[in-house]
């Protein structure tokens, strides 16, 4: 069998033409059968996919009928798999999809913190508003949560709990999707106190790729990743925001590129046309370096020339006064 791996992608930082940092990261090009179409680093690293599952998670609520029972919009499917900023387009649809269905903020678990978005942050601040859990990057993944339960039939009280129904169907279809034992991996909490599996790179791509193709699902959840795929694809503001490299990706390919961040360096994506699936990791966590190895590996597959290159990912460094200081470069092996 041809060996498929290679060195680690190298994100390297320059100021003045010098090297100022380097980033080592791994990742992975999965097929949905299984095989690995290319590979950066070590494929069997575990990594915690965090955040980048949210397109999997939310497989859960829309194959559950929830969709048709709440008639919950394509921009409310798109936040279920949303890290947004907190600006007021997304809390604004997460307040009216709790009302819709019967609940309100409070009932939310992940806990607060104030936008990312530093101007929605500001005028918070500017007005005398603190921040709430309708703020917090995950509070439509939570609301898709509360969304199940009430679907499922089961309280959804502590439905952040790893033995609460909803996070038991969660690890089911997690399971299903990357073709990994969950009960085998280790299990911790997220930063919105949901329960993460550490998971290895490659079947973290495989999941990806499933969820693109929908190769290797069982019907109700091929149907679900597609409705998903759909809703990322119309609506990339919902899922991330101003100025975040998640909603220039979406924009920019309408569907023929789905992306999706995770924390500490994680990013993943998928290719429908091409039948792949991408899961990458910085091995410091720097989201500068993972942002610009995904648009790298987006052009090494032959989806953009240059000029889009530097639109979704700049490779040129600038200081408060606007000169230009330094640069990134992404060398892929």
């Amino acid at each position: 069998m041809k060996n498929h791996f290679r060195d680690p992608i190298c994100v390297e930082v320059t100021r003045a033409g010098s090297i100022e940092s380097q980033h080592q990261l791994f990742a992975v090009l999965m097929q949905p059968d299984g095989k690995i179409k290319e590979c950066w680093g070590d494929p069997e690293m575990f990594v915690f996919p965090r955040s980048a599952v949210k397109p999997l998670q939310a497989m859960a609520l829309v194959s559950s009928g929830a969709v048709e029972k709440y008639d919950l919009s394509s921009q409310e499917i798109a936040l279920a798999c949303a890290s947004h900023g907190g600006e007021p387009v997304h809390v604004e649809v997460v307040k009216n999809w709790l009302s819709k269905v019967g609940l309100n903020p409070s009932d939310l678990e992940c806990g607060f913190h104030w936008p990312s978005h530093q101007e929605s942050a500001h005028k918070m601040i500017a007005e005398g508003y603190l921040p709430q859990s309708v703020h917090n990057n995950c509070s439509g993944k939570h609301s898709g949560f509360l969304t199940l339960a009430l679907q499922m039939g089961h309280t959804h009280e502590h439905y952040v709990q790893p033995d609460h129904p909803v996070q038991l169907r969660i690890q089911e279809i997690l399971e299903k999707a990357c073709d990994v034992d969950l009960s085998k991996s280790e299990r911790a909490i997220d930063g919105c106190s949901v329960p993460t599996w550490s998971i290895p790179l490659k079947n973290l791509a495989l999941g990806m790729a499933r969820w693109g193709t929908g190769v290797m699902l069982d019907p109700k959840l091929s149907r679900a990743a597609e409705v998903i795929s759909k809703a990322m694809a119309l609506h990339p503001y919902m899922v991330a925001g101003q100025g975040r490299c998640c909603t220039r990706v979406l924009r920019h390919f309408q569907g023929k590129v789905l992306v999706k961040t995770g924390a500490e360096g994680v990013y993943c994506a998928v290719f429908p046309e091409l039948g792949l699936g991408l899961a990458l990791k910085c091995l410091d966590g720097q989201k500068r370096a993972s942002e610009a190895a995904l648009v790298a590996l987006i052009r090494k597959l032959g989806m953009v020339d240059e000029q889009d290159t530097e639109i979704l990912s700049p490779s040129i460094i600038r200081n408060h006064n606007q000169i230009l200081v330094g640069g990134i470069r992404v060398v892929v092996p």
